[in-house]
């Protein structure tokens, strides 16, 4: 008699309790908070041929990824790397090398295949589109670049973008790992000059776009 009087909210609960348990919850597992270091490298070869300075580009940063739903993710970035650059003034006959060092943060969103059987963020193959901003500094260890003496030839700011596509996966536990291929480069791309005898500021941003321009992209980190 209890049961019969009550029996449309036995049944609204059961179907309640069903669905619930067979919901979807963005993330793994309930995690939703990815915490990673990255690296990114590729050999400066065309920069070795032209000056004579070879080793690789290499970056190195850490990123947090939050996922928003089923198929996309946002996060935040930071990103510390150096380069070195060759220069020579044509009509003084001075020569020598400038460092940079260079500073990056920014945001990015994910874009993963959540229309694949598993790959649900963060998890599989996805697309990630990045915005940087950029601070770099130019320096001068021989100190020959005009007018002469002076160590640091000056402190700049630029925004970059990148595009990435790569993989992530879940190890276990909380561990994750992600390999790609990258690409970028600075938004002041054309005001760029890639001459050994440019003015510092832009033969750091062109040494920075070559470091953008094409880079396999790996890291590790854990979800919380």
């Amino acid at each position: 008699m209890i049961f019969g009087k009550w029996r449309w909210l036995y049944f609204l609960l059961t179907i309640f309790t069903h669905c619930v348990s067979h919901a979807q919850v963005p993330g793994y597992q309930g995690k939703r908070t990815g915490i990673s270091l990255d690296a990114n490298i590729a050999p400066a070869i065309l920069y070795g041929i032209s000056h004579d300075i070879w080793g690789p580009n290499f970056r190195s940063g850490i990123n947090i990824e939050r996922v928003l739903s089923r198929r996309f993710s946002m996060g935040l970035s930071g990103y510390y790397f150096q380069t070195r650059a060759a220069y020579f003034q044509p009509t003084s006959g001075i020569a020598g090398r400038v460092q940079n060092k260079a500073f990056a943060t920014g945001i990015q969103i994910r874009n993963y295949r959540f229309w694949r059987r598993g790959n649900i963020a963060p998890i599989g193959p996805y697309q990630k589109l990045e915005v940087l901003y950029v601070y770099y500094q130019v320096s001068d260890s021989s100190r020959q670049f005009p007018p002469g003496g002076q160590e640091m030839l000056g402190r700049f700011h630029d925004l970059a973008i990148t595009l990435t596509i790569g993989t992530q996966r879940i190890l276990k536990g909380n561990f994750t790992y992600h390999y790609g291929i990258q690409t970028g480069t600075l938004l002041s791309l054309f005001n760029a000059n890639f001459e050994s005898s440019a003015d510092p500021q832009h033969l750091g941003a062109a040494r920075i776009i070559r470091n953008l321009s094409f880079t396999v992209n790996f890291g590790i980190g854990m979800l919380l």
